[in-house]
């Protein structure tokens, strides 16, 4: 199978990762941050260089031509910052799937493991679906959930989807390409969150204890900044233990 991978951060390292042993890589495209000195995730270009395999940066919806001349059966997607077109999803001669870092059927978009503890919710999880023109809501192959505790933080969160995600994809990824399994259409009443929802990391002191308590958690991902709180017009850095 010729797949074309595109997306990165930790869960597109690794899958991709896992394709290069698996399939014929014949593209990657990732994102402008990729190889960014100050990043905080492994870069998808240490794994094409390893096995040179053409890599490109930036938004795959102006690469068309060339994507067809690559004539895919497969496109690839794993946190990648570009909502594909519909004659670019239509490309590939078998489907463009993605991986979403979050239960789609509850949150769509971005920020699918930060609002799960902010919102209270007793679980998280992924989602690995077909892509269609909306945004994460696509028919479904696969989900995979988890309990959420009261003290695991944002990245504790954002740790545990990119592992189960990996462990999903490795288990349906054969049966997608077999076209041995049926992608069920989505169901519920799921919330969309943009780039510009991100909460604030400023917390108002006023706010319930266990509103403080879930934004704290949800906020603390380090090499971020801290949720704080000012006091007297001094800020006050909040380091959850």
């Amino acid at each position: 199978m010729k797949v074309i991978f595109i997306g990165g951060k930790k869960i597109g390292y690794k899958i991709l990762e896992h394709l290069v042993k698996t399939d014929a890589v014949s593209l990657v495209v990732t994102n402008k941050s990729d190889t960014k000195p100050e990043r905080w995730f492994p870069s998808v270009k240490e794994i094409t260089d390893k096995y040179d395999i053409p890599y490109m940066q930036g938004n795959i919806n102006e690469m068309e031509d060339y994507i067809k001349g690559i004539e895919p059966d497969f496109i690839v997607c794993a946190y990648y910052d570009y909502i594909l077109k519909p004659n670019i999803i239509a490309l590939p001669t078998k489907e463009a799937i993605n991986i979403h870092m979050g239960l789609a059927q509850e949150y769509r978009g971005c920020y699918p493991t930060t609002f799960p503890i902010i919102d209270g919710k007793n679980h998280a999880g992924i989602t690995i679906h077909s892509i269609s023109a909306g945004i994460d809501d696509g028919p479904i192959y696969a989900t995979n959930q988890f309990p959420l505790y009261d003290k695991e933080t944002g990245k504790e969160v954002y740790d545990k989807c990119t592992d189960l995600a990996l462990v999903t994809f490795k288990e349906i990824w054969p049966r997608i390409k077999s076209e041995s399994i049926i992608p069920k259409n989505q169901t519920g009443n799921p919330v969309y969150h943009k780039r510009s929802d991100f909460p604030s990391h400023r917390i108002n002191l006023d706010w319930p204890m266990f509103k403080i308590d879930r934004y704290v958690r949800a906020l603390t991902f380090p090499p971020f900044p801290m949720p704080y709180f000012t006091f007297e017009g001094k800020k006050f850095e909040i380091q959850y233990v």
